[in-house]
């Protein structure tokens, strides 16, 4: 789908910064034409030298992203960018024919080799054509068979998520696979990262508390007749004082009305029913749950509620097989949009809220 990946792409902006503690793996997402390979960075395990030398890498050490015509190549402290003069799929995937920015007569490629589900495996590398190829592994989930089946419970995945109309989205969850942004970023099930489609009600309560009634003092005269010594005298008037303030104390407790903030739909459609008073407004929000890094390196969770004021719908009638064909609009406070992209069975295959695009898993 052109409308909303195409506007988030002008935007975009890529940051040569790897992103250290995290590989992409194969089962990350699905290749199945040169624009989903916009804005994608590879962060591979192994490497191997046509020398025979090479092994294992750390995570996110060296990296590979094509974007706006450029490869961003990051290998260890080295960061490069080069020009990709064409991008064509190939029988073993695609091929990126790249120019040196500096020097148009230094050519190389990047080869992504695609197994037969679309997913990439080994990508290959050649900075000139003076230069030797040099060969990269991506990892697989495979390998972890526990964190696979996890994973799978968790994440959603392409076609697991169906729109058919408004009713179909609220008490919805969506867990997201994968952001990208300035960089990309793989989720792990410890972000609990998830958005959530909410309808609820916002409460005017017109209800007063009654008031209270104050019971009339008690004119409280000193005893009729002969009193006893002073002593005793003061004795009795300090026992008639006590008693009239404990009995003012209890004529004065004020009655509470009952709190509306955590009942149910249900039960404040009763409420509401049974009560003039009760006035009950239907909203509808889009609610991100995630998480924001402070600056001493820990995280605090973060709930953002964005109120939605309309749902609109576009469709993209030549979206081929497997590609995004619908688009859904919606309008949120502050003239906002955040949009939800379906494909043709009408199931979720992303978001692009805030100049960031979550794709679910799968892609």
């Amino acid at each position: 789908m052109k409308y909303g990946i195409v506007t988030f792409l002008l935007l975009f902006s890529f940051a040569l910064q790897a992103q250290v503690g995290n590989y992409s793996y194969v089962e990350d997402r699905k290749f199945i034409d040169i624009e989903t390979l916009y804005g994608y960075e590879f962060k591979p395990f192994k490497v191997e030298y046509m020398d025979g030398d090479g092994g294992r890498i750390a995570a996110g050490k060296h990296s590979f992203a094509y974007f706006n015509d450029k490869l961003y190549v990051v290998q260890g402290e080295k960061k490069s960018v080069f020009w990709v003069n064409n991008a064509e799929p190939t029988k073993y995937g695609y091929i990126l024919k790249t120019m040196n920015a500096r020097d148009a007569t230094m050519q190389g490629h990047l080869k992504i080799i695609l197994n037969q589900y679309a997913e990439a495996e080994t990508l290959i590398f050649r900075k000139t054509k003076s230069d030797d190829e040099i060969i990269y592994l991506l990892p697989s989930t495979m390998e972890d068979k526990n964190k696979k089946k996890q994973e799978a419970g968790y994440f959603t995945d392409r076609h697991e998520v169906k729109y058919e109309e408004d009713k179909d989205l609220w008490g919805t969850k969506v867990f997201p696979f994968i952001k990208v942004q300035e960089n990309q970023y793989r989720f792990q099930m410890a972000d609990s990262t998830w958005f959530e489609f909410v309808e609820t009600y916002d409460v005017i309560d017109k209800r007063k508390a009654p008031k209270a009634e104050k019971a009339e003092k008690k004119s409280k005269g000193k005893s009729k007749g002969k009193k006893k010594k002073g002593d005793e005298e003061e004795e009795i008037e300090e026992e008639e004082i006590l008693v009239e303030e404990d009995e003012e104390m209890e004529n004065d407790t004020v009655p509470v009305l009952e709190d509306l903030t955590n009942k149910t739909k249900e039960e404040l459609e009763e409420m509401a029913a049974a009560d003039p008073k009760i006035k009950l407004v239907l909203q509808y929000y889009f609610v991100v749950n995630t998480f924001q890094e402070m600056p001493d390196g820990t995280r605090k969770e973060r709930i953002t509620k964005y109120k939605i004021k309309k749902i609109t719908e576009k469709e993209d009638t030549e979206a081929g097989e497997e590609m995004e064909r619908f688009q859904l609009d919606f309008q949120v406070d502050g003239g906002n949009h955040i949009f939800m992209y379906l494909l043709e069975d009408r199931t979720v295959s992303y978001f692009e809220l805030e100049n960031a695009i979550y794709y679910v898993r799968g892609h």
